[in-house]
């Protein structure tokens, strides 16, 4: 069985770099992980032997652009025939019934409906300010609440209740208790400046599961997968202050990803990480050259 990552317009490098490492780390051993272009989507048969179809961290109107149609209504029939979809940051945006991005901000407001409607609702970001496209300025790591109850009988291991997560413009998941087939899996630590303006809770959902028919959608606006190794830390304070996160928060990451994994019925086997050091050092640096480019 394939783990396919969407691997094509809209999606950012370095997020398939990053998603293509951590899932290797966690699902590598059973599955195939496999990238793929809109081709596939379009016009083969990859449902038959898909394991979980993933849509990475990047731009939410070029995948519109690119799976709009019939591609997206292979992608909702075989989630509802009891496939899997795992939505990061843009790919969450993406899966949800409609989007609100920058609400006001000139170039930038993005507010529309999506065809896939996973999340039955609004996904609304950016959660925290200072979102660029095509830069790490704006990137975070920031605090997120695991919901310990929800994941600890999916999990091997210990869950902490909070955790450190990369992040760089997602959003959050707007009144997920309204709906009988979500459930959170983890929310934002500290306020939103959208809440007041939105008479909203602080209490944001950032990861959710959806269940979609016989099939499961697991959306996440943070970047759980994003790793970082302490030999690759560099002379600048602020990457330096993420990455140090990143590397304190990296065995917790991967234990909620594989009780994640696990709620939405994919074989998860527990390995120990500094197995993939390697290939995580190799991500590692190509993010950390991106970063001192831009900052």
């Amino acid at each position: 069985m394939n783990v396919l990552i969407y691997n094509d317009l809209g999606a950012s490098p370095n997020a398939v770099k990053h998603t293509h490492c951590t899932l290797a780390s966690l699902l590598g051993q059973i599955y195939n992980i496999v990238q793929i272009d809109r081709k596939v989507l379009q016009s083969e048969t990859w449902e038959t032997d898909c394991a979980m179809l993933v849509m990475p961290g990047g731009r939410d109107l070029p995948y519109c652009k690119a799976l709009n149609g019939k591609p997206n209504e292979r992608i909702k029939k075989y989630v509802e025939a009891g496939g899997r979809y795992l939505g990061l940051c843009a790919g969450a945006y993406y899966a949800s019934e409609s989007i609100e991005f920058e609400k006001g901000r000139a170039l930038m407001e993005i507010i529309q409906s999506r065809e896939l409607e996973f999340y039955p609702g609004l996904c609304r970001g950016t959660t925290y300010p200072g979102f660029i496209y095509n830069s790490e300025n704006g990137a975070l790591s920031v605090t997120v609440k695991l919901e310990q109850q929800t994941l600890r009988e999916f999990s091997t291991s210990y869950i902490l209740k909070e955790i450190k997560m990369y992040y760089n413009g997602g959003g959050y998941f707007v009144h997920p208790e309204c709906y009988d087939n979500v459930t959170v899996l983890c929310r934002y630590k500290d306020p939103s400046p959208l809440c007041a303006s939105q008479d909203e809770s602080d209490d944001l959902a950032a990861a959710v599961h959806c269940r979609v028919g016989l099939g499961h959608a697991l959306l996440i606006g943070t970047h759980p997968e994003y790793n970082a190794s302490p030999m690759n830390i560099s002379s600048n304070e602020k990457i330096d202050s993420i990455f140090n996160d990143l590397i304190t928060s990296e065995n917790d990451r991967k234990r909620f990803l594989r009780a994640a994994f696990a709620r939405i019925g994919l074989k998860v086997i527990s390995t120990n990480i500094k197995d993939n050091n390697i290939i995580e050092n190799n991500v590692n640096s190509d993010l950390i050259s991106e970063l001192l480019l831009r900052i």
